[in-house]
């Protein structure tokens, strides 16, 4: 880009500067919240990874064995599997919002069935729900983004989509220290 112009696919088009045009702060500003729903899969993974280690979860879970750990962490991506017959869908025929907006009720759902699990039971379809959910949502959210995104942008707003799962991780690894830290 130089000169006022940017290069897609060999042809010149004028530059565009989205902090100047109204119309793309807002429409940037909501797809912030969409490029957010990839930090839920590296929040779930850290958290997941942080609350085994948590003496209070392992006791209340019977201290599970490592065959129990194992379903545990791999029945999210057993849930996003199972989701993949709906995915395209579900994005296609009801939109790309309208999917974000089920596969996210969906890892709701998940979640607060994941909070209030009674037994390893609840806490294993719990988090089938969650990848299900999260399958959904991923499914939709980078379609979304790279439709709405000034082709100018399009790189960097799919950059910073792919990144945010650190920022997920990071943040789940903080909460779970500062849990362990107060036991």
């Amino acid at each position: 880009m130089g000169n006022g112009y940017f290069e897609v696919a060999g042809r010149q088009f004028p530059a565009v500067t989205w902090y100047t045009d109204p119309a793309l702060r807002r429409t940037y500003f909501c797809l912030m919240m969409v490029v957010l729903t990839s930090a839920t899969n590296g929040y779930d993974g850290s958290m997941m990874n942080g609350l085994q280690t948590l003496p209070p979860w392992q006791e209340y879970f019977n201290y599970p064995k490592p065959t129990i750990l194992g379903i545990l962490n791999a029945i999210m991506p057993v849930g996003s599997i199972c989701a993949i017959p709906f995915v395209p869908y579900t994005v296609d025929i009801l939109g790309r919002r309208m999917g974000i907006l089920i596969g996210c009720v969906i890892m709701v759902f998940g979640v607060i069935l994941q909070s209030i699990a009674a037994n390893l039971g609840m806490f294993i379809a719990a988090r089938f729900f969650i990848g299900f959910g999260v399958a959904i949502a991923h499914g939709a959210s980078p379609l979304l983004i790279t439709e709405l995104v000034h082709p100018q942008h399009r790189a960097i707003f799919t950059t910073i989509y792919n990144t945010t799962w650190y920022a997920g991780s990071i943040v789940a690894g903080k909460l779970t220290g500062l849990l362990f830290s107060k036991l």
